[in-house]
């Protein structure tokens, strides 16, 4: 900006830097100027801080109008393509004469029929930055085209008291409509945005086919991602969702898909031949884990799914190898439970383990030595070795509490404990053996 200290008849302006200039008719000193300037531009700082604590929140758009008319204290209003209010300023009724208690979800029908008719109106659907919308006598609109993937979606409209609008105005409207245009892509459900076909499921659809991904996402995968809210560092999980029993997939999955979309905007589901692929962006969606879960329990029971569950991962280039994780938790969880609707692949790695040595060596070659000492005294003994292992694993290795569970003194589960380790050659305190002896019973289903 150029601050001229002088009355404007004294010099002239240049026709290119008229918008950037303000000038000074008071005196003032240059000192004075520039503290009134910081003092304003920290206070912008602080207002943008708090709109952008607001957005990250999920604050409601009433919130974020009463926000932006901190800085554009006029009316100003948000609609979408088919003339549906999406929020609204608490004066825009006013100032239009409006009864926001008779129907404030649809504009006026004076207005919605003053611009279906107006051509220039409509030809305005292809600015892609603000511009002002002139329709004398009404009055002077600044407006900002809401799009996404090239499509109008919305249209977010400010009514600034003069006609003739400053170039701070234009600055600071432009930067709140980029504000608007960024969450109502996030966070609202429009066709464009939830269709099957757009691109961010097209690029998933990419990633789940590609064996070995790249080691990072293409220019391109870059921009998608960014264009709906997602980052690389955003933290991810991948579902592999199917029905529990023989139905017409397809029709059926189409309505889950769009539920699970619904309820959580910051995800996309994928629909293959028999499965449903369901990736979450946990980064975004602000649920606690326990609530998350408990809800999407909820849904799959709802339409009797069942569901295997990757581990939490960054970089969606990785996507391939997650939904890999999502379906082995799936195939193993539902043999191994089957009463249960949900699978992580965490609680099933030791199985997932076991299931790729035996590929190799029978559980008999793999099996700790000591494993089957202890077997063999408990059969011809009834010593119960392999049950005070197992229990003493389970209580985390605490004496006491294993000594409660097997209805003995504690020095005597020491003495036990002790003839274990002289028979097997166990050392419970050697991380690599107590591995060894963890893989061991669980490749005897005996863990």
């Amino acid at each position: 900006a150029i601050f001229l200290l002088s009355p404007q008849s004294d010099f002239i302006i240049p026709e290119r830097f008229k918008p950037y200039c303000a000038v000074i008719h008071e005196p003032i000193s240059p000192l004075e100027l520039l503290e009134t300037v910081f003092s304003f531009l920290v206070d912008l700082q602080t207002w943008d801080g708090i709109l952008k604590d607001m957005i990250a929140h999920s604050q409601s758009y009433t919130d974020l109008f009463t926000q932006f008319q901190k800085v554009l204290p006029c009316p100003m209003i948000l609609i979408d393509k088919d003339f549906k209010v999406v929020s609204y300023s608490r004066d825009f009724f006013r100032m239009t004469q409006g009864d926001p208690a008779s129907d404030t979800n649809k504009v006026p029908m004076a207005i919605i029929k003053e611009l279906i008719d107006n051509k220039e109106f409509r030809e305005c659907e292809k600015n892609r930055s603000a511009f002002l919308f002139l329709q004398p006598p009404e009055p002077v609109r600044l407006c900002f085209n809401i799009c996404h993937d090239d499509n109008y979606l919305a249209r977010f409209i400010y009514y600034p008291n003069s006609p003739d609008p400053t170039a701070g105005e234009y600055e600071l409207f432009s930067y709140i409509g980029q504000y608007i245009q960024d969450t109502y892509v996030r966070y609202f459900d429009t066709g464009e945005l939830k269709s099957p076909n757009d691109s961010m499921h097209h690029m998933c659809r990419i990633l789940l086919s590609e064996n070995d991904g790249d080691p990072c996402l293409s220019a391109d995968q870059e921009r998608i991602l960014r264009s709906y809210g997602w980052e690389q560092t955003d933290i991810y999980q991948v579902y592999s969702i199917r029905y529990t029993s023989f139905i017409n997939f397809q029709p059926v999955a189409k309505v889950l898909q769009q539920e699970l979309e619904d309820a959580w905007p910051f995800s996309c589901a994928i629909l293959e031949k028999d499965e449903l692929v369901w990736i979450v962006n946990h980064t975004k969606i602000l649920d606690t884990d326990n609530d998350f879960h408990e809800s999407f329990i909820s849904v799959i029971r709802d339409n009797i799914c069942k569901a295997g569950i990757s581990n939490s991962f960054s970089g969606l280039h990785h996507l391939r190898k997650y939904y890999e994780q999502a379906q082995i938790a799936l195939r193993i969880g539902t043999d191994k439970n089957p009463h249960f609707w949900s699978y992580a692949f965490k609680d099933y790695f030791m199985e997932y383990v076991c299931e790729k040595l035996n590929k190799d060596f029978s559980p008999e070659q793999l099996v700790h030595p000591g494993i089957y000492k202890l077997m063999r005294s408990d059969a011809s003994r009834d010593t119960a070795y392999i049950d005070t292992i197992i229990r003493f694993i389970q209580r985390d290795f605490n004496v006491s509490q294993t000594a409660n569970d097997l209805y003995m003194h504690r020095t005597t589960l020491l003495k036990k404990l002790d003839k274990i380790r002289s028979i097997a050659g166990i050392r419970f305190d050697d991380p690599k053996d107590l591995l060894f002896i963890l893989l061991s019973l669980q490749l005897l289903d005996l863990l």
